[in-house]
């Protein structure tokens, strides 16, 4: 072939590649490779694309659809909605729903709390912003104060509501008697066997009676690798009867490099003072909360 052939058949295909606005093209270079979904900008597509771009902005990339949100749900980034983009704190940029008007779950509310199908401030609500938070040393080894970092989840009513769970909400610096003293911050993943037997055998109700509350974050649901969702916190909850809050963290993306300490071994168990919001003490492994837990006791004379 001539290369004069060549360059025709080079700008045939550039054509086409502009054509098709979902951007089947795997040409390699600057403009970045495949984009997966249909999602294309004019910098291209996947991760590896020097351009990037999803159509309404952003840096593009390929989304996990296994594990993605739908648009209007609450995002961070654009790989974690289906759509690819991330707007204004939203997936697809759709906008949020006023307190008062109809959900599904608490993404589709401006104020992260969906009850009993309406957006509302009430209830279940979305994360309590109670007083200010300690500004640090923030670390991830004892001693430190905890990041307040903010997850999707579930609440502890029967059946459990969606909600925006922070760990400023257990901030309790006037050690008032209503609210924790300690809290047990648990990385999880539902398919582990020690996540499912540390959860039945806990007495919650003998400890939160004592101050003591819980919270379980979840990377993977039911099958490894696989992100959970809203809804495998529902059947969680639903399964064990758990009394305490559930949130979501796929991959471990924000809290990852607390789960390295552990080891990344699950369930990796932290021990707050919620009246400082520094870790005490750091656990791996299953971990029998009955009553007559010793550690627990110990933390709670401190």
């Amino acid at each position: 072939m001539t290369t004069a052939q060549h360059g025709w058949l080079g700008m045939l295909g550039a054509l086409v590649c502009a054509v098709v606005a979902a951007g089947a093209c795997t040409t390699s270079g600057s403009g970045g490779g495949p984009v997966d979904g249909g999602l294309g900008g004019a910098g291209g597509g996947a991760a590896s694309g020097g351009g990037g771009g999803v159509l309404t902005g952003g840096t593009g990339g390929q989304v996990d659809a296994a594990a993605c949100k739908v648009d209007g749900q609450i995002c961070a980034a654009f790989g974690e909605c289906c759509s690819g983009t991330c707007t204004q704190g939203r997936c697809g940029g759709v906008a949020c729903v006023a307190d008062n008007g109809a959900c599904t779950v608490f993404g589709d509310c401006c104020n992260g709390s969906c009850v009993q199908g309406a957006c509302g401030s009430g209830g279940a609500g979305g994360a309590d912003a109670g007083p200010p938070y300690p500004t640090g040393p923030i670390g991830i080894n004892v001693g430190d104060v905890i990041e307040n970092t903010t997850f999707d989840g579930v609440d502890n009513s029967q059946p459990a509501q969606s909600k925006l769970i922070s760990l400023g909400e257990y901030y309790n610096p006037s050690d008032a008697v209503q609210k924790p003293r300690l809290l047990v911050l648990s990385l999880m993943t539902m398919w582990a066997a020690p996540a499912s037997a540390q959860t039945q055998q806990a007495d919650y109700a003998h400890w939160q009676g004592s101050r003591v509350e819980f919270l379980s974050v979840f990377s993977d649901g039911p099958n490894s690798g696989v992100a959970a969702t809203e809804l495998d916190l529902k059947n969680w909850d639903a399964n064990f009867a758990v009394p305490h809050a559930l949130a979501l963290d796929p991959n471990f993306s924000k809290l990852s490099a607390l789960f390295a300490v552990g080891g990344q071994g699950v369930p990796f168990n932290v021990y707050i003072d919620t009246r400082t919001m520094k870790i005490l003490h750091q656990q791996a492994g299953a971990q029998v909360f009955d009553a007559s837990n010793a550690l627990l006791n110990g933390l709670l004379g401190l």
